[in-house]
Parts: C-alpha cells; sequence; structure tokens
C-alpha cells in the first residue's frame, strides 16, 4: 500500500547498474506475486462473539471454516477453491451474508466479487478489472458499505453488490479502510499523509487529517478508529528501508480530533503489521522479531496515551528459507501480514489464523487464541473439521 514509488521522469543509469536494476526489480515481482498469493483474511467475529469465521487449510485445499465457541467445535463452511488461496471476506454489516473476494486465476488485472449469504446460496460472481495487478488490490483489505464493495486498484473502485455496477474515485495513490459501518481513506507517499472519510454514495472525499509539518513518521499500514469514531491510531515508520530492518525504527500514531495526540515508540529490531482496537483504551498489533532459524511472532499491545505496554509471544515460526533469500528485507516487513489480529468483541480473546504461513508445520498450525487473562496464554485449535 505504498504509492510512493511513482515515477518521476526518465533518469539515465550506467549499463551495468541497469541490469543490476532490471533484476532485483524481476525479482521483487517474483517475490511479491508468491507473498501475495498466500495472503488470507484475519479471523472474523459474529457480533455477540459466539462465532468465528476464518481461513484454514486441509493438505492442499484453502478453505473457510467456523469456530462455534460454545460448543468447542468447528465446522468447514466451504472451500475456495484457489491454488493459492488468494481471497479475502468481508461481513456485510446490513444483510446477513459475506462478501468474498478473489485474485483471478487467469487475468493478473481482474478482482471478482461475489455474495455468499448464511445459508448458503451464493451470488453471481462479478469480475471487475482494477487497473493494475490483483495481487496487489487483494493486499488492502476491501470495505463493504451500503450494498457496495469498495476495491483499492490504481484508485479506488466501488462496485454494486447486486449488479456489478463499478464507478471510480477519481484520486489516484488513495486506499481504503473500514470506519465504522462507512468507508475511511488514506494517501501516503514519502512526504506526505492524509487520513479521511469517503461517502459511500458519491465518493467525495472529507480530509480528517494531514501530516503535520513537524511529524518525521511514514505510514505503514491503514488506520483504526476506536469503537467511538473520535481516536484513530496507524502503524509508522522511519528510515531507510534499503539498511535493513535494524535501520527502522516502528511507532504507533494515536491522532484525535485531526490532531496528533501520541506518538508511542516501539523498541527493537522488528517489523510490525496492521493494528486493531481491543477496546476504545487498548490498541494491537502483530510484531515479527526475526531470529536465525526462527521467526517470533508476538502481539503488541498498548493504551493510547503509551503508558500501558506489553508484548505476548503468540507463535515461533521456521524461516520459510526461499522466501528470505529471495524477499530479503521486504520478506521481514511483510511478515506480520501472515498473522493479523482480530479481537473480540468483548476484548477478552484475539485470534489469529496460521492458514496463510508458507510452509508451517502441522504441529504448529491451526487457528490461534490469545486468552487476555492473568495467564495471558495462547490455544492452538488445529484445523480438523466437521461437515457441516
Amino acid at each position: 500500500m505504498n504509492h510512493s514509488d511513482i515515477d518521476k521522469g526518465p533518469r539515465k543509469a550506467a549499463p551495468v547498474q541497469g541490469a543490476k536494476t532490471a533484476v532485483a526489480r524481476l525479482a521483487a515481482c517474483a517475490f511479491a506475486a508468491l507473498l501475495l498469493a498466500e495472503l488470507g483474511c484475519r479471523p472474523r467475529w459474529s457480533a455477540d462473539g459466539k462465532r468465528l469465521t476464518y481461513a484454514a487449510v486441509d493438505g492442499k485445499r484453502h478453505l473457510v471454516a467456523e469456530r462455534d465457541l460454545d460448543a468447542g467445535t468447528s465446522a468447514e463452511l466451504f472451500e475456495i477453491g484457489l491454488a493459492d488461496g488468494a481471497m479475502d471476506m468481508v461481513r456485510d454489516p446490513d444483510r446477513a451474508r459475506w462478501v468474498i473476494v478473489w485474485a483471478d486465476g487467469t487475468d493478473d488485472g481482474v478482482v471478482n466479487v461475489k455474495t455468499r449469504d448464511d445459508a448458503g446460496k451464493e451470488s453471481k460472481s462479478h469480475a471487475i478489472r482494477v487497473g493494475g495487478r490483483n495481487l496487489g488490490t487483494m493486499l488492502i483489505e476491501p470495505v463493504v458499505a451500503d450494498g457496495h464493495v469498495f476495491l483499492t486498484g490504481s484508485t479506488v473502485i466501488r462496485v454494486d453488490l447486486d449488479t456489478g455496477e463499478t464507478q471510480q474515485q477519481g484520486r489516484r495513490g488513495l486506499a481504503t479502510f473500514p470506519f465504522g459501518d462507512g468507508v475511511g481513506y488514506i494517501t501516503m507517499n514519502e512526504r506526505d499523509w492524509e487520513i479521511g472519510m469517503m461517502d459511500s454514495e458519491t465518493m467525495e472525499l472529507t480530509p480528517w487529517i494531514t501530516k503535520p509539518d513537524d511529524c518525521e513518521w511514514r505510514l505503514a499500514e491503514a488506520p483504526r478508529f476506536d469503537p467511538t469514531g473520535k481516536r484513530c491510531a496507524v502503524v509508522a515508520v522511519k528510515g531507510r528501508q534499503q539498511a535493513g530492518l535494524d535501520a527502522l525504527k516502528w511507532a504507533v500514531l494515536v491522532l484525535e480530533d485531526g490532531k496528533l495526540l501520541t506518538t508511542i515508540e516501539i523498541k527493537g529490531e522488528r517489523s510490525m503489521g496492521p493494528i486493531a482496537w481491543i477496546d476504545d483504551v487498548t490498541i494491537c498489533g502483530t510484531v515479527m522479531r526475526p531470529g536465525k532459524t526462527e521467526d517470533e511472532f508476538a502481539l503488541f499491545e498498548t493504551n493510547f496515551s503509551g503508558s500501558f505496554q506489553r508484548e505476548t509471544t503468540i507463535l515461533k515460526a521456521p524461516i520459510f528459507q526461499r522466501l528470505a533469500k529471495e524477499g530479503g528485507v521486504v520478506y521481514q516487513l511483510k511478515q506480520p501480514l501472515f498473522l493479523q489480529p482480530s479481537p473480540s468483541p468483548d476484548g477478552k480473546t484475539v485470534a489469529f489464523t496460521t492458514a496463510k504461513m508458507p510452509e508451517l508445520p502441522e504441529e504448529l498450525a491451526g487457528l490461534l487464541l490469545l486468552h487476555r487473562d492473568r495467564k495471558n496464554e495462547v490455544e492452538r485449535i488445529p484445523f480438523r473439521f466437521e461437515d457441516k
């Protein structure tokens, strides 16, 4: 979701340097395709917190499953039917249905959209041309509001879920994120950023905050607003990525009333992924600490003032050596996307799924539930299902 790599005109390079650049670009594209193809959605809680829908795997099959927390059982809902599982699904806030979005397997410029109601009835799928590679669109969470799904391609595209009709937002460099039952937007580059709200009907933009003049941080991910809609948190980073992970500094920026309220710096060599609000005070996000043979994933928690902070180890996973070698620091930066946090409505549990973590041993894989009590323990539920 980095829109800063805009070509600023022709540049000359020495032949050897140009050849190295071309090879590097090809390697980066191959790595990005492999990495993005492994992405899936974070777990989704029902409003009452009694059921959890999540991506799962069974051998080579990519599934969507549901966990009944009261009964302690898991059931397969349906098979995704994709070789790489490059899909996402979002609950429609207005109707009892899921909105399913997936990358087309034959045309890399197309994203497909369909709905599936709670009785299992699926709508006709709509093929949407996104004006760029579909894997890039899959990296950014789709947003559902007022009978439409909003996709981020070369620009933001609004898709009517019933008819498949589309409308584009003319401004380039935007990405959307969920804001309550509506749509938020973000624009980022190396020098400036802006967060605001998008009207779901007219697609008009209302800025909420722009980058303060004295802020040195650039935004790394889409923001999230707290349950009241008054306070916003976003992961930020500074430093040169090319110099390696240890050259980067991370922070959570907390914004309120269109102003920067708190900058919570996070110490140590690590990468950090998307965040979520556990309640109207507590923010959480996945961090990854690299090791020689395994990466350690932890849940970072803080209150919005930064006076309380803790990390809880969620998983220690063997390094996927091929991806690590091909991707380098990019591989390290993207690792937290594989294990995104999903707090329960009551804030007592945070769920993760390992379904999109490449080559994870079976004894580590599953639905992971961090129970936020005195013990703060992680429960692993293997990917085994009953027919439904």
